[in-house]
């Protein structure tokens, strides 16, 4: 008979969260109260949603990758 493994990902304290990797980028772009505004403000280019929106979400990887093009002057 054929067993079934189930993955269990757990995070460990040494692991940070999407949020966490996210605000560690953001702040990276902004200054802490512009990392504020910007989490909670609508956006064009993540279809009128709120990074906050996203990140509850479980779509923290369209979050990161708007950050990395401000980050490299993509919308300069």
């Amino acid at each position: 008979q054929r067993q079934r493994l189930r993955l269990v990902i757990v995070s460990s304290p040494d692991t940070p969260s999407d949020r966490d990797r996210v605000l560690a980028m953001c702040g990276e772009v902004y200054t802490p109260e512009g990392v504020t505004i910007w989490m909670g403000a609508r956006n064009a280019m993540l279809d009128g949603r709120t990074p906050d929106e996203l990140l509850e979400a479980g779509e923290s990887d369209r979050v990161l990758a708007l950050l990395d093009m401000l980050a490299s002057g993509g919308f300069a």
